[in-house]
């Protein structure tokens, strides 16, 4: 991870500086963003010193950089870059959680949304820990009960 946010001298707001690339949904029409993002960004000198934030797309700096269009594998979601030139946001109102501390949710959001295991693969994952499952058929139609894997399922 690249991007950083470094905290001001007066501890009130935070310099967001770098890029994120394949961002799913950046752009659907290759112009305009989402309203807000939630962004990771390294916030201290340890490999887990990570923060997230609240960005909004009005904020002075961020800006849409290229839109991915010939990719493969999911060509169905849009995919592009998001630029942050020393975009400030208010520690207090953007700084989403405590600093240095979201390393773990990105583990997770990833292990959730299919980051790491790719699409579909990702609730397998899931059900092959969770002990209350142990015996179940790993079948959709006997799934699709089960918290996360429901929008996977149907």
């Amino acid at each position: 991870m690249q991007t950083t946010a470094t905290k001001s001298a007066d501890g009130k707001s935070y310099v967001l500086s770098g890029q994120k690339m394949w961002i799913t949904n950046g752009t659907t029409d290759g112009v305009s963003t989402g309203d807000a993002f939630l962004v990771y960004a390294r916030t201290g000198p340890k490999r887990g010193d990570v923060s997230s934030f609240l960005v909004e797309k009005n904020a002075p700096g961020f800006t849409l950089g290229q839109k991915v269009a010939d990719k493969c594998g999911m060509r169905a979601s849009p995919t592009a870059e998001l630029v942050f030139d020393q975009v400030a946001v208010d520690a207090r109102d953007a700084l989403v959680g405590e600093e240095n501390k979201a390393a773990l949710c990105m583990m997770r959001n990833l292990e959730v949304r299919g980051g790491l295991g790719g699409g579909d693969t990702a609730p397998w994952g899931l059900l092959r820990r969770d002990p209350s499952l142990k015996g179940e058929r790993h079948h959709p139609t006997v799934l699709s009960c089960h918290g996360v894997v429901e929008s996977y399922c149907r």
